[in-house]
Order: structure tokens, then C-alpha cells, then sequence
């Protein structure tokens, strides 16, 4: 989703130095002053919108942050059963801390056949 841009007609320098032409009778061109503020209700109007926009888009962007805050749980979980895994093999077989770079694919070999296996209903520990 990209970020919406807010273009205004006015700065606020355009609108505080704006001068308005005095008619021959006491006052201002009432065409002068209605066209100015037709200009300044245009862009408060445009704010309107933008503001809307960033809140849809904030909303969005909180929906998208608590998806990956649950991924985010979800891996490390995931990454803490496996060092589990790991530890647990090592003791099992006597394999120091120092794996190899076979040994560790094999590992992570194993983690992916059990990760089949639960998903074919079949519970790895029991085969």
C-alpha cells in the first residue's frame, strides 16, 4: 500500500500575506475574500481526505505489524525447539559443540523428514 501524499493550494504564508483590495465603499471586494476562502476550505477539505487515508493506511500498517509479530513468535519458537533438538542429539550421540558442516546438514535434515512426518499424522519419536 503506498503512502498517500497530501498536495495543498495554499502555504500558510500564501494565506497570512494575502492582500485584499479595498473597495471604493468601506470594506473588500466580497469576490476577492470568497475566492480566497473557497481556496482555503478546498485544502482544509484535502487535509480531510489525507487524514483518512493515513488512518486507513495506519491501520493497515498495524494489521501487517502484528502478523509478523506473530511470525516473529512463531520462528522463535520454532528456533528454540530445534536448539532443544540439537542439544538433545548432541548428548544422545556424544557429538561435541563443534559440529561439522555435514553434521549439521544432517540435522537440519532430520528437523524437515520429522516436520513431514507430523504433517502426515505420523509422530517421529515413536517410529
Amino acid at each position: 500500500m503506498n503512502v498517500p501524499k497530501l498536495k495543498l493550494n495554499l502555504s500558510a504564508d500564501a494565506i497570512y500575506l494575502r492582500e485584499f483590495k479595498p473597495t471604493e465603499k468601506a470594506g473588500y471586494n466580497c469576490l476577492q475574500v470568497d475566492t480566497m476562502l473557497d481556496a482555503i476550505i478546498k485544502d482544509y477539505e484535502a487535509v480531510d481526505v489525507y487524514c483518512a487515508k493515513m488512518d486507513t493506511f495506519a491501520t493497515y500498517l498495524q494489521n501487517q505489524n502484528h502478523i509478523l509479530e506473530e511470525r516473529n513468535e512463531e520462528l522463535s519458537r520454532q528456533l528454540l525447539e530445534s536448539e532443544k533438538k540439537v542439544a538433545e542429539l548432541r548428548s544422545l550421540t556424544g557429538v561435541s559443540a563443534d559440529l561439522s558442516q555435514d553434521q549439521l546438514e544432517l540435522i537440519k535434515h532430520i528437523a524437515k523428514l520429522e516436520a513431514a512426518l507430523r504433517e502426515a499424522g505420523v509422530d517421529p519419536s515413536h517410529i
